[in-house]
């Protein structure tokens, strides 16, 4: 119950948006990230859906913030923030919940 809740209001607040979408919003397209990972049952694995969601607009997040951005150095800094959160998300959906490849876009390994 407590990710029905708390998880969706904390990415509201941390991405300044909750103005905009409520934490029933977030949860909803929490929800369908889910859905379309076939709704994972291990807990670890629904988190990773979730930190990769917050990953994902933390980045577009500050892309957006760079285009507005006044001064070289602010859009140079905020770039390199997108570019480094991007490149861990990458990593992490790559890598898989069991660390060894099996992330998305790829098919499980399977040992005969």
């Amino acid at each position: 119950m407590i990710a029905e809740v708390i998880v969706p209001s904390m990415l509201a607040a941390a991405m300044g948006l909750d103005d905009n979408f409520t934490a029933t919003g977030y949860r909803e397209y929490l929800n369908q990230i889910k859905k379309s990972a076939r709704d994972p049952t291990d807990s670890v694995e629904a988190m990773l859906l979730e930190q990769l969601a917050l990953a994902h607009l933390s980045a577009v997040r500050l892309q957006a913030s760079a285009g507005i951005a006044v001064g070289l150095e602010s859009v140079k800094v905020m770039n390199a923030a997108a570019a480094r959160i991007l490149a861990e998300f990458r990593r992490t959906a790559l890598r898989g919940p069991t660390g060894v490849g099996s992330g998305i876009g790829r098919q499980p390994t399977t040992f005969r």
